[in-house]
């Protein structure tokens, strides 16, 4: 594999771990504090899985930054 294909897959796997990670997040915030309106929950669920596609953005970002200073 080449490194392009390797970034590739960590785009890949980041977009498909943002949801997962929202999701999760989501589910134990609500299981302290439930909240009865599911227009909340989706609001909160879109702003958790922001959050998380932000952060693996970020970490890709640092990824190809830490490989091409190498």
């Amino acid at each position: 594999m080449t490194s392009r294909h390797i970034e590739v897959v960590a785009v890949v796997a980041s977009l498909l771990l943002a949801p997962v990670e929202a999701m999760i997040a989501t589910t134990r915030h609500l299981a302290n504090q439930p909240i009865t309106s599911d227009a909340t929950r989706w609001w909160m669920y879109a702003g958790y899985f922001f959050i998380a596609a932000v952060m693996n953005w970020l970490f890709i970002k640092l990824w190809r930054s830490r490989r091409s200073a190498v």
